[in-house]
C-alpha cells in the first residue's frame, strides 16, 4: 500500500494507471501529509464514528480517515479512480468504496450510514459542487454530527458569511440555520496535484443539537430564503411578491411590519432567526 499523502506517490499512481486529472470534475488531489492529518483532527473523527467521504480521489484523505474511524464509506464518481483507490486502502478492513454520484444518493442511504454510529462527513470538494453538496447534507434527515470540507477560499467566504456582507446569501443562511461553523485553517495551492489557481480553506460545520425547527418546516423556510435572494437588487418586499412566493403586496408589508422590518429592507442583512420568523408568518398566509 502506497502512502498517497505525497506528490511523488500521486504522480506514480497516475503514471501507473495512465490517469490524467479531469478539469470538468475539479480534480485536484490533496497530498500534504501534515495538512491531511490536521484536517482529520479538525473533523473530530474518532473510533466511534462512521465517516462518509465524498470524492476520495486517489485515497490520500481516505487513508488518514481509515486510521481513525470505525468505518469509512468513500463515494467516488470517477470510475477510473476506483482501482487505484482500492489499492490505496488495501491494508484497511473498515472501508467501503462506492462508485457513484453523491448528489444522486437517496437520503435513506445516508440514514443507513449513520444508523449504528455517529456519522461525520469529510470531503475535499470541487468548487462546482460545493453548494449543492452542502445543501443536500444540511437538508438531509440523516443524523450527521458534523461536516468538514476543504473548499476554495471564495466558497469558504460564502459558507461563513455574516448578514450584511457581500458574500452572504442562501448558503450562508442555511449553514447558520443548521450549524455552528468555523474556519479551521488555510491550505495553499501547492498542497495539490495538479496545482489549482487559488488557495483553499478547511471549514468545520457542527450540527446544532438543540435547534428549534421552524413551525413551517425547514424546506419551506429555505424556499422563502431562496425567493428572498432571487433578485438581490430588489427589496425583500418585492421578492416576496414575485411568483416564487406570490404574496399580495399588503400581505408582504404586514409580515415585514410584524417582524419589525422596514419595507425597504433587503434579504442580505437579515440573520437566520429573522428568516425563520418571516417564513413562519408566510406559511400561515399561503399554506
Amino acid at each position: 500500500m502506497r502512502n498517497m499523502s505525497h506528490p511523488t506517490a500521486i504522480a506514480a499512481v497516475m503514471h501507473d494507471y495512465g490517469l490524467q486529472a479531469k478539469r470538468n470534475l475539479g480534480q485536484n488531489f490533496f497530498c500534504d501529509d501534515n495538512l491531511l492529518e490536521a484536517m482529520v483532527d479538525a473533523s473530530e473523527v474518532g473510533p466511534q464514528d462512521a465517516v462518509l467521504e465524498i470524492g476520495p480521489g486517489l485515497g490520500a484523505l481516505t487513508q488518514h480517515l481509515c486510521a481513525r474511524a470505525a468505518h469509512v464509506t468513500a463515494v467516488e464518481i470517477d470510475g477510473r479512480l476506483i482501482a487505484p483507490l482500492r489499492e490505496a486502502v488495501a491494508d484497511f478492513t473498515n472501508v467501503q468504496i462506492v462508485q457513484g454520484d453523491f448528489l444522486r444518493m437517496e437520503d435513506c442511504k445516508l440514514k443507513q450510514l449513520g444508523a449504528a454510529a455517529f456519522l461525520r462527513v469529510v470531503a475535499n470538494l470541487p468548487y462546482y459542487i460545493t453548494t449543492p453538496v452542502l445543501e443536500k447534507l444540511l437538508m438531509s434527515d440523516a443524523h450527521i454530527v458534523s461536516t468538514t470540507v476543504l473548499v476554495q477560499k471564495e466558497a469558504a467566504g460564502r459558507i461563513l458569511a455574516s448578514p450584511g456582507s457581500k458574500a452572504y446569501g442562501v448558503l450562508s443562511v442555511m449553514v447558520r440555520h443548521f450549524c455552528q461553523a468555523r474556519a479551521c485553517f488555510d491550505v495553499p495551492r501547492q498542497a495539490f496535484v495538479p496545482q489549482p489557481g487559488v488557495d483553499s480553506c478547511v471549514v468545520h460545520l457542527c450540527r446544532k443539537e438543540e435547534r428549534v425547527p421552524p413551525a413551517c418546516g425547514d424546506a419551506f423556510m429555505m424556499r422563502v430564503v431562496r425567493a428572498g435572494f432571487a433578485m438581490r437588487r430588489k427589496t425583500l418586499l418585492n421578492n416576496l411578491c414575485a411568483p416564487a412566493i406570490g404574496l399580495a403586496r399588503d400581505q408582504a408589508q404586514a409580515i415585514l411590519a410584524a417582524c419589525g422590518l422596514d419595507a425597504r429592507v433587503r434579504g442580505e442583512v437579515l440573520p437566520e432567526e429573522t428568516w425563520q420568523h418571516i417564513a413562519e408568518l408566510i406559511a400561515k398566509e399561503i399554506v
